[in-house]
This record gives structure tokens, C-alpha cells and sequence, in this order.
């Protein structure tokens, strides 16, 4: 294999990996690459109940036994659609008993839906509604929690439902603490963990209801056929070691699964000891950059500069280096190092380094499937401090935004390349924002900040819906846009923040400016929305002090000195903060105050300002600077 797709470690400079005494941990230093495959084969926790292409691992219960699976149930375009006529369920071959499930669904044609719902431990005879556990997806009322036939489910006694039926059996659920669900002809996700006695629900992100003292029995998995037709696309399953209490969470791009820079984790350490929490290893010979760590199917990715080239390196669970690749050079100029942060789809990882080669390896190997040189296809060129966007996935679609005068934005074809489409130009270069996905009053929207500006494309097909001018001091537009309830908002450098409402009228997509403040100009650390407020680190006004905006009205709460100019992340009710000198803090924010909880330093020796974005993944805590990658652990009663 060749450099330009694969090249292994020992053709270059070898990492020096380190193993922390403290945390008990014998690493055992290995420079091979392919050999580790198998390894990760087994370690492997996420399954495909769905793989785009058949019903294989499914068997269908029906009340109108003389149909067969495939009058109800087919496969078309890489989705699994349900008529939703006559009543019943498609249930897994297999059984499983404490899991998280990832269900992404849609009712169809944006006509009223029906009443489908996952089921889940399924074990007795089939009939219309089985004994087993639902999370309904009933249109209207997607959320709530029903144990059938004596299947027993509690939680809030406010919110508890009994009833009994011929259909039902003996019913016990407990109601939806709030809706999130869309609108028919929109995706929604599920993500259910059903571990134990306990189930939670997330639709959209946010968390809707929780049920307990549940009856721990390994069942089937079913999708049930009710009333409309409905959509699958997404059926993925992580099974959870009965022995540990916590789900196996992965976060494979840029600010997490949801875009959100939000961890679902919980049982973390509520204040650090003053040395810090315990570091599990540390890992060396990165190359030089600022790209921060993504981590799927336990493998941990990130990026660097190493004698010229970028380079993107895969890392197993316990520090180990299974493979590194080439992606074009490297960016040597002003700031020199990498940006962007490893994209994970499926078996494969999607990287853009900072002149606009774009490559697609596979997961386990680094080996390439396809590259393209997207600026100087598009006739494009890097921006002053070079591109910093983290592709984004978008179904079978990869999107980049190169800007240039052909397109300031395109998607290609993920498994070879190929334009899809392209958006038309607007004339300026790409910012260094990375895009968002959303879905409002039926339309797909993709966002992003190019150089000069604020856009909207229409995922579908292209269509620049909007232009609105945002312009930054050395047109550092950085952010990530941030999306609630149909408000886009942003904050950058000299121009501040500003938060817009997305209009849709006779098919025209617009924005229309609620408010804005220079108050809190963010420089390229982010800002977090907790609560109803917005954090984040200002650059001009506010010099690297923490600002605290309400989201509604753009009200300055307070400013403070805080953890300084600092990157972010948000689990289990505290921030993380990076600063650019190397301090991380443990902070309760609220609307009033901006508690520092616990801090501490990170090593010396990283070159250059501790700009990555720091993550939160399994317990761990990820801090990326310069060529080094330390890891900490940061759960409660760790056995580690």
C-alpha cells in the first residue's frame, strides 16, 4: 500500500505513548497497524438491525395471517416503510435484554400519522400487541412509556397511566414529560436506553420521559404496524455489559452524535481532586494541530501535522495506535496544523484538511476509498488561516462548503465522491464554521457561516434559500451555528452575537433578525445553550471574560472573569472548559452566577495555545493540544 492512501508508523516518526501508574493501567506499546483489525472487531459494540438493503434478522406478526412480511413491510431507497395497515409488528430474530437503540423514523407524506412504537422485550405469544414494553411514536403524542398484558412500568406517580383492555391487557405507562416530536414528513430519532429496571427516552435530543422498575427479561425487538404509514431509516443497537450501569455512548464528529456539543453521560464526578482527575494515559507524536477527537466503536480518531503531510490517527480504547493516513499536506503557514476534526459514518471516516483535500477511509484500517481536492476543483482557495470545517453527514450525502465562484456549498456522494449537487456561489470564501442540519415546516435546511455571512441551503436538491450578511473582523466567522425551535444563532469576533427566525412563506425560506449584541463575541471556542441562556467566552468588548446572554431576548446577565478565554463542552450539568493556556474547569452555570467548580492545569509541552474543543465520551474526558491527546477519567465509583 502507498503512502498517498496508507502509510504505517514505522515509515516515519513513531509515537511515544504513555501510561499513567496511577490509574493501574499496562499499556502494552505496539507500532503495528493492520494487525489490530481483528481486535476491533470484536470489541465492537454498535449493530445494524437495519441495513438499508433487506429485511434479513426480522420475522412479522400480522392479525390478517394470510399476508405475508412484504404486503406491509418493504425496503425502498435504503429505507424500511411500513403501510401501517393491518395491525402488527416486525420483530428481531434475536433477543436483548439492556441496550441503547438509535431509531430514526418519519411519518409519511406530511399526512397525520399513526400510532406505530417501538417494542421492546418481547417474549410471549404474538398478538396484536404483545406483552412487552413500547415507547410510542403515535403522532401527536410521541413519547409516552406503556407496559402491556401485566408488563409493569413505573415512574412519576404524576404522570402514571393504568388501564385495561382487550387489546392492552393489563396497561401500565407513564405519560411524556414534554413533547419534541416533528412534524409528519420529518425525521425524528429515538435514542433508548433500556438498561435494567430503568428506561429512558430521547427524542430530538432531549431527553421526554423515564420509566423504572421494569421487568429485566431478555425479548425481542418490534416496530409496530398501526394506523399510518410510517418510515425507518436508522436501526442501530449498542448493547449494554450487564455489569456496568452506564451505556456505551459515542461521539463520531465534531460536537457529538446531535452537532450539539451536548453529552448525554451521566454519574460524572461533581468537583475534580486539586491535581485533577485521574489520568488514565497520554498519547504522543500526533503531528502538531487543533482538531479535536471523535470516538465510534471504540476508536478514538484526531489529526496533525507529521513531516509535511496531515495526518489522521486511529487510537484504540486503551491508548494503542492501530493505524495512521495520509490526507494531502499539511498547513504550514500562519498557525500552522490541522483543524478540521475526523468525521465517523458507518465503517467509514471522512477528514477535509486545511487546503480542501477531502478523504474517505475505512474505520478500521485507514485504508482509502476515495479523495478529492475539492478547492481547486471548485476553483476555490483557502481562506487566510486555512478551511476548519468538520464534514457533515447528511443521509447518503457528504457536505463541504469549499466557497469560490462555482458553489458555497456542494454535497457528494458519500461511498464514491461524486457531486450531487452544488449550490450556487455567492462569491466569497469559506468561513471557518462547520455546517449544521435542520429541519423546520418541512424543510431540510443545511447552515453555515462562510466568510462574509450567514447562508441556508436546501439539503434536497441545493437551492440557496438564503444570504444574509454577518461580517467579522478578518472575516473570522468560526461558530458552528446554533439551532432551537426554528432561531438560528451565532456569535463571532468584532460582530457579536445575533439570533434570527427561520420564516417559510409560499416556499420561500427566509431570516428575520430578533436581536443582537456585541456583548459576546466569540472567537472560535464556541457557545453552549443550557437552560434557556447562552455561554461563551468574549474577544473585543468583553476581553476573554464569560458572558451570559438570555436566549429569548439577548439580555446581557452578567460578564465574568471566570476560566478565561476558554473552548467547551456540556455533560451531566456542568460545562468543561479549555482555556488557551492549558487550564480546564469543571463549571455549574446558572443565569445568575458562573460557578468554577474545580480546575486544573494539563501537561506542559504542547506547542502553540490549547485551542481544541475538549470532549466528554464513556466517562473519559479528551484534551487535545498540540501533539499530545490526554485522556481522564472523570466518572463516578470508576473502577478504572
Amino acid at each position: 500500500m502507498s503512502f498517498r492512501s496508507q502509510q504505517k508508523i514505522s515509515d516515519r516518526k513513531k509515537p511515544r505513548w504513555y501510561c499513567n501508574k496511577r490509574a493501574g493501567i499496562a499499556l502494552v506499546i505496539i507500532f503495528a497497524s493492520l494487525q489490530f483489525g481483528s481486535t476491533v472487531e470484536a470489541q465492537k459494540k454498535t449493530i445494524d438491525l437495519f441495513d438499508g438493503k433487506s429485511l434479513n434478522g426480522w420475522e412479522h406478526y400480522l392479525v390478517e395471517p394470510d399476508l405475508k412480511l412484504t404486503d406491509v413491510w418493504t425496503v425502498h431507497e435504503n429505507l424500511l416503510i411500513c403501510k401501517g395497515e393491518p395491525m402488527g409488528y416486525l420483530v428481531t430474530k434475536n433477543e436483548f435484554t439492556n441496550f441503547r437503540l438509535i431509531v430514526e423514523w418519519r411519518w409519511a407524506n406530511a399526512k397525520p400519522g399513526g400510532n406505530s412504537g417501538v417494542l421492546m422485550r418481547i417474549t410471549e405469544k404474538p398478538r396484536a400487541l404483545p406483552r412487552c414494553v413500547e415507547a410510542q411514536m403515535q403522532d401527536g403524542n410521541a413519547g409516552a412509556i406503556f407496559g402491556f398484558h401485566g408488563f409493569p412500568v413505573k415512574g412519576d406517580p404524576d404522570r402514571l397511566i393504568t388501564n385495561e383492555s382487550e387489546l392492552t391487557g393489563k396497561l401500565s405507562g407513564v405519560s411524556k414529560i414534554k413533547g419534541n416530536e416533528k412534524e409528519p414528513g420529518q425525521w425524528n430519532k429515538y435514542d433508548i436506553t433500556l438498561n435494567n429496571g430503568d428506561l429512558t427516552l430521547i427524542i430530538n435530543g432531549e431527553k421526554v420521559n423515564e420509566a423504572h422498575d421494569l421487568e429485566v427479561i431478555a425479548g425481542k425487538i418490534g416496530l409496530q404496524s398501526e394506523g399510518g404509514e410510517i418510515h425507518f431509516r436508522t436501526i442501530k443497537l449498542i448493547p449494554i455489559d450487564s455489569n456496568n450501569s452506564t451505556p456505551n455512548y459515542d461521539w463520531p464528529q465534531f460536537h457529538g452524535p446531535n452537532r450539539d456539543n451536548i453529552s448525554l453521560e451521566k454519574g460524572l464526578l461533581a468537583s475534580w481532586p486539586d491535581e485533577g482527575p485521574s489520568m488514565i494515559w497520554k498519547a504522543s507524536g500526533l503531528g502538531h494541530g487543533f482538531s479535536s477527537a471523535s470516538i465510534a466503536n471504540d476508536i478514538i480518531y484526531t489529526a496533525g501535522n507529521i513531516d509535511g503531510s496531515t495526518i489522521i490517527t486511529a487510537i484504540n480504547m486503551e491508548g494503542n495506535l492501530l493505524w495512521q493516513a495520509k490526507n494531502g499536506i499539511a498547513w504550514t503557514k500562519s498557525y500552522p496544523g490541522t483543524r478540521s476534526t475526523p468525521t465517523i459514518d458507518g465503517s467509514r471516516v471522512y477528514h477535509q484538511n486545511p487546503v480542501g483535500n477531502i478523504v474517505c477511509l475505512n474505520a478500521k484500517t485507514g485504508e482509502i476509498k476515495w479523495e478529492k481536492d475539492i478547492l481547486t476543483e471548485m476553483g476555490s482557495k483557502s481562506s487566510k488561516w486555512a478551511l476548519a470545517e468538520s464534514l457533515l453527514i447528511d443521509g447518503e450525502n457528504l457536505i463541504s462548503c469549499p466557497g469560490g465562484p462555482e458553489t458555497c456549498m456542494l454535497a457528494l456522494n458519500k461511498k464514491t465522491g461524486d457531486i450531487i449537487w452544488k449550490a450556487p456561489s455567492i462569491n466569497q470564501l469559506a468561513g471557518y464554521s462547520s455546517p449544521i442540519l435542520v429541519e423546520y415546516q418541512g424543510k431540510r435546511i443545511i447552515i453555515t457561516l462562510t466568510a462574509k455571512a450567514i447562508i441556508g441551503v436546501d439539503a434536497n436538491n441545493g437551492e440557496l434559500f438564503w444570504n444574509v450578511k454577518h461580517e467579522s473582523y478578518a472575516d473570522e466567522n468560526v461558530m458552528k451555528p446554533f439551532y432551537k425551535n426554528g432561531s438560528i444563532f451565532v456569535s463571532t469576533i468584532a460582530a457579536g452575537s445575533a439570533k434570527w427566525k427561520i420564516l417559510v412563506d409560499n416556499g420561500k425560506v427566509y431570516l428575520n433578525e430578533l436581536w443582537r449584541t456585541k456583548d459576546l463575541d466569540n472567537h472560535h471556542g464556541s457557545v453552549l445553550f443550557i437552560d434557556g441562556y447562552l455561554y461563551g467566552t468574549s474577544t473585543v468588548k468583553n476581553r476573554n471574560q464569560w458572558v451570559c446572554l438570555d436566549w429569548k431576548t439577548g439580555e446581557t446577565m452578567y460578564v465574568t472573569s471566570g476560566t478565561g478565554k476558554s473552548s467547551l463542552t456540556y455533560a451531566d450539568g456542568s460545562l468543561y472548559t479549555l482555556s488557551i493556556n492549558r487550564l480546564v474547569g469543571l463549571v455549574k452555570p446558572t443565569s445568575s452566577n458562573f460557578n468554577v467548580i474545580s480546575t486544573f492545569e494539563i501537561p506542559e509541552g504542547g506547542e502553540g495555545l490549547s485551542w481544541a474543543h475538549p470532549v466528554i465520551c464513556n466517562g473519559r474526558l479528551y484534551i487535545r493540544h498540540g501533539e499530545f491527546l490526554y485522556v481522564y477519567d472523570v466518572r463516578q465509583n470508576s473502577s478504572r
